[in-house]
């Protein structure tokens, strides 16, 4: 953004004009410190990235397509399972293994579906270099993956995209990275007419001493997605 006596602003015009102010929701808003062109933008929009961008390099972490050599992941391209890379888990770092950085990520072939999502899996000694490792080995679609580590196991949550899409949210075990096992669908949709009846997806999960938090994005047939909190105190329930 350039120097300028003005404020900047989302949604208004710079002059705080009423005719001018967007009457709405936003979610997922970036910042660029460049001007995009017209291709960039036409990804972003295609790729449906969520997190929040803060540079075109960075961008180029989700490498829809190949803008940036700094890319620390990439897609495989045409004819391979992770053809393109479509939405970023967390960076999980565990002082305990072998693999200390670790990234679950989600990928697609060819056109993307609501059911063709899978989650693979990258790791770093050092957070800067990365290695991908492929697909994780459980047994259905998924995305929005969230790991943690709980001592002696991690622990993936998932948005289930096998059976119903968006409908639940579901909780994976494994010692290794490698063998994984469902341990149950951990969070379903609200009663109905509630704000979350619709489905229930994109978990965060944080464990504070013997209580688990699971922040969530629900929503409703008349209504756009809302952030939510469930708690647990096995992680499970």
């Amino acid at each position: 953004v350039s120097q300028s006596r003005y404020h900047s602003v989302i949604g208004s015009y710079y002059t705080y004009d009423s005719a001018r102010t967007y009457n709405g929701t936003m979610n997922s808003v970036s910042l660029y410190n460049v001007a995009l062109n017209a291709t960039i933008i036409n990804n972003l929009y295609r790729a449906k990235t969520i997190g929040t961008v803060t540079t075109v390099t960075n961008y180029s972490f989700y490498n829809y397509f190949n803008e940036s050599t700094n890319a620390i992941v990439n897609a495989s391209g045409a004819g391979q399972q992770d053809q393109y890379l479509r939405e970023l888990g967390n960076v999980l770092f565990n002082a305990t293994g072998n693999n200390n950085y670790i990234m679950p990520y989600t990928a697609y072939n060819g056109t993307y579906s609501e059911t063709g999502s899978w989650i693979y899996w990258a790791n770093s000694t050092d957070g800067t270099t990365w290695a991908k490792q492929g697909k994780l080995n459980i047994t259905l679609q998924g995305e929005d993956p969230y790991l943690i580590y709980n001592g002696s196991h991690y622990v993936l949550y998932i948005e289930d995209k096998n059976a119903t899409t968006f409908r639940n949210i579901s909780q994976w075990a494994s010692t290794d990275m490698k063998t994984w096992t469902r341990q149950k669908e951990t969070l379903d949709i609200g009663s109905t007419g509630s704000w979350d009846s619709q489905d229930v997806s994109s978990p965060t999960v944080i464990k504070d001493g013997t209580l688990w938090y699971m922040y969530y994005e629900g929503r409703n047939s008349s209504q756009a997605g809302m952030i939510g909190l469930a708690t647990s105190t096995d992680g499970l329930t």
